[in-house]
């Protein structure tokens, strides 16, 4: 309608058409020709001038009805919705002044519910939802769930969403929204039957700041002096020599340390007294407001002495374990020689050590076994000079599937080693760099034996793959003497470990730092626990079953960051520290948007969080060409006015 405006200078130009009056001159027949050419010209000129300006109003009409080129590849069905994934992972909690990645993608998840027609059903789609059953919901609605979604602990998972996706059959189109830290494989999107649109949202010069890990020196927690914290942390995003303040939290009690971060990795450390509490609970956070999960939580319980029976006449043994454990302030040694053992007493001991017997009265497994059933643990160091048929009667009395074959003179490495048993859980910060062939222990003098248990126990093997540490029913097993003559273990660090990991076995401690994952498991076992519950940090209280093997199962239920109290009748017997899976950081570089420029249907996302969406219902609007033109016929104009006023 409006182009109907382009009449009015055909009817100005009418008017100008009037009837002239005829004035007498005198001659001026010299002058006709001239007159003639002139006119005719001007003529021109003005007609031409008026077909641009009745052109110009068409064109501005144009403009303002916003042509669009239809978009082939959107193909919109009537009954099927429109599917939104929008991250919510820890990272999109970047910020920048006022702004931070979630908020805007918030504002890129209204923008496109709008650039939709009325009717529309849209599906919402979450890092945290992901897995969960989504139905169609309208406009009003779909941006209420926009507005309610907040950043929780799941990583993004584009693989993930893809499978979700394609065993979804009412999904038409859909618009990722995300700052792509994870890996995306825009391949298998591209082969979807339907459009998939991009939102990359991303704070300019953002640092990503991943506390990494927390730990101890020591496997043992100390109950007098000081502990020194290790704290150790990765930085992505802009490298700037930046001084950080890392505030660590001890059973509420502040402690602070700086570390700079001038290259990816760093390390700190925080001393501080060692904490009267049993049970500790502890938060390590990074005072950087551009922070990405930035905030770790760890907690262990505390025995007040881990007692510890060394039944030996073997001086060697006596001697080396001594070393080992009385440098200890957590544990307490009690030594006796096999005639004055008392077996009566077991049970006010976490861990029994028999050492070099050459032979183990048969009545000692009975007492022994139920000993083990209470979830206490045994270690059987054998001597040089065993009597093989007195110790297989033993081992089958005492149920533990272990056959000793016989006496081998052989120098071997105690090398081969089962990094996945939880047994080794904190042994080794990188096991496969520290314990190899060359730093492994050597082995003089052993026992072949064969075990034939449902599982491979087997903790340590010599080179050709003899067993050499075995754990089987709550009882530790070497295949040769510790003493000098059999091995240099006494020598080497790894026996400090191994000694002080089996009396942690049988005092229940757990790992300082729990990063917990879909199957990951802890060592609480059904004969130790049988009924236990676990307490949210949202007070939620659930059961938490056990695997066949014995072993406690994390699974979904530990779907959010803090601590979950372990409760046995309603009292606390451990905690748990529940932290994010650290997938998403581990991609090389701090971003996978490089890509994304590449791909068809990226949409350019601006500071304040607001899109283009032009093409998204519609297809490719025109009216910026159509602008061109007017541009250009108002120069044109312009010269052929400037030209007819200097003529005239």
């Amino acid at each position: 309608w409006m182009s109907f405006l382009a009449l009015v200078p055909l009817i100005i130009h009418l008017i100008n058409l009037r009837k002239h009056k005829v004035v007498y001159f005198s001659d001026i027949s010299l002058l006709k020709s001239i007159q003639s050419t002139s006119n005719s010209s001007k003529k021109v000129k003005n007609w031409l001038i008026l077909l641009m300006r009745m052109l110009l109003i068409v064109l501005l009409s144009v403009v303002f009805a916003q042509p669009y080129i239809p978009n082939p590849n959107q193909k919109f069905i009537e009954g099927k919705s429109v599917a939104i994934y929008m991250d919510t992972s820890p990272s999109m909690l970047k910020a920048s002044g006022l702004s931070n990645c979630i908020s805007n993608a918030k504002l890129v998840a209204d923008e496109i519910i709008q650039s939709y027609p009325q009717g529309t059903l849209f599906k919402i789609l979450t890092s945290e939802n992901l897995n969960q059953a989504q139905f169609p919901n309208n406009a009003s609605r779909s941006k209420d769930i926009v507005a309610q979604s907040e950043v929780g602990s799941y990583s993004t998972n584009f693989n993930n969403l893809y499978k979700r996706i394609t065993k979804d059959e009412d999904i038409q189109a859909i618009h990722i929204v995300s700052d792509f830290l994870d890996e995306l494989d825009t391949n298998q999107f591209n082969n979807l039957p339907f459009s998939v649109n991009y939102y990359p949202v991303q704070i300019a010069q953002s640092l990503a700041l991943i506390i990494d890990s927390v730990y101890f020196d020591s496997p043992i927690r100390k109950l007098i002096g000081e502990e020194e914290l290790k704290i150790s942390s990765i930085a992505q995003g802009i490298q700037d020599s930046v001084n950080v303040k890392t505030n660590v939290v001890i059973n509420k009690v502040n402690y602070f340390t700086s570390s700079n971060l001038s290259s990816k990795s760093t390390e700190s450390k925080v001393v501080f007294p060692v904490v009267n509490e049993r049970i500790v609970k502890g938060t390590v956070k990074n005072e950087f407001t551009d922070a990405v999960s930035n905030q770790l939580y760890w907690a262990y319980a505390k025995k007040e002495k881990i007692k510890v029976l060394l039944v030996s006449n073997e001086t060697e043994i006596v001697q080396t374990l001594q070393k080992i454990y009385q440098t200890e302030d957590l544990i307490d040694l009690e030594v006796v020689s096999e005639q004055k053992a008392d077996f009566t007493q077991l049970n006010l001991y976490d861990l029994v050590i028999l050492g070099g017997f050459n032979q183990v009265s048969i009545s000692y497994a009975t007492v022994l076994n139920k000993f083990m059933e209470q979830n206490k643990v045994v270690c059987i160091i054998p001597s040089n000079k065993i009597n093989i048929s007195n110790y297989n009667q033993f081992y089958q009395n005492l149920q533990v599937d272990v056959l000793w074959l016989a006496s081998v003179l052989d120098s071997l490495h105690a090398s081969d080693l089962d990094i996945k048993h939880y047994f080794f859980n904190d042994i080794f910060k990188d096991p496969n760099k520290e314990f190899g062939s060359v730093i492994s222990p050597k082995v003089f003098q052993y026992y072949t034996v064969q075990i034939n248990a449902p599982q491979n126990n087997t903790l340590i093997a010599l080179n050709n793959q003899n067993p050499w540490l075995s754990l089987q029913n709550n009882c530790f097993t070497f295949t040769s003497s510790i003493v000098g003559t059999s091995t240099n273990l006494k020598q080497h660090p790894l026996i400090v470990a191994l000694f002080l990991k089996m009396a942690m076995f049988g005092a229940q401690h757990q790992n300082l730092y729990y990063p917990i994952h879909q199957n990951a498991t802890t060592n609480f076992t059904t004969k130790t626990y049988p009924q236990l519950k676990i307490k949210s940090p949202n007070s939620t209280v659930f059961n938490w079953n056990s695997t066949n093997l014995g072993m406690y199962t994390i699974n979904n239920q530990f779907d959010e960051v803090g601590f979950y109290e372990v409760l046995m009748q309603d009292s606390v017997v451990d905690v748990l520290a529940v932290n994010i899976p650290p997938q998403e950081y581990l991609v090389q570089g701090s971003s996978f948007m490089h890509q994304l420029p590449n791909i068809d249907n990226v949409f350019d996302i601006s500071s304040s969080g607001s899109v283009n969406l032009s093409d998204i219902q519609q297809g490719k609007k025109m009216s910026i060409y159509f602008i061109w033109i007017i541009l250009i016929l108002l120069i044109i104009e312009s010269v052929v006015l400037f030209k007819t006023v200097r003529s005239s």
